[in-house]
């Protein structure tokens, strides 16, 4: 089967020390074109982030917080394919201090962390 994986962050500032972060997995699997699956998880976690400049807080908020709600969204969607009658399907782990890094290269020079 052909498998494809989409992953995204979204953060909401709760107050001036609380932020939700909000990690989101989209699975879908075909095979001849055909769909075998479509898993979606959102995977949110509130995190007090205080006491940081702001280079810093764009690295939390970016790359650390998506890294604690990784492995409970990953085990969520195994437990999903698997239960839908699926073979098991285990995500491989993410480097998300890389794809921040990357994000902030493709932001450009200017552009908001």
């Amino acid at each position: 089967p052909e498998v494809k994986v989409s992953m995204r962050t979204n953060t909401k500032q709760l107050d001036a020390n609380s932020v939700e972060v909000v990690l989101s997995i989209t699975i879908e699997a075909q095979s001849d074109k055909k769909p075998l699956f479509l898993v979606e998880v959102h995977q949110a976690g509130v995190f007090a982030v205080i006491g940081f400049n702001e280079a810093e807080r764009g690295a939390i908020i970016g790359s650390y917080c998506p890294s604690i709600l990784f492995p409970y969204a990953r085990e969520a969607v195994s437990d999903l394919v698997i239960r839908g009658g699926m073979p098991v399907l285990l995500l491989q782990p993410v480097n998300f201090d890389a794809v921040y890094a990357q994000t902030l290269q493709g932001a450009g020079p200017g552009a908001a962390a």
